[in-house]
């Protein structure tokens, strides 16, 4: 039985979000399964806290604005 044209555009939005949706959420997932098992927990302020050397806090600002690795 042949789909209608209808039917195969909605196929293919919910398959075009379906693999959105697997792109962006596929390392944050894993990364939350990694925090889950580990043993022990390690704290999630100490993996985005980035200690730079800088010399005062609004240039430490500016470089966490314009870098995403600071």
């Amino acid at each position: 039985m042949p789909l209608s044209d209808e039917t195969k555009d909605r196929y293919n939005a919910v398959l075009g979000i379906a693999k959105a949706v697997f792109s962006v959420g596929w390392i944050p997932f894993i990364i939350y399964v990694g925090y889950k098992n580990s043993t022990p927990q390690p704290s999630l302020i100490k993996l985005v806290k980035i200690n730079v050397p800088c010399q005062t806090q609004t240039d430490h600002l500016s470089l966490r604005l314009i870098t995403p690795l600071a």
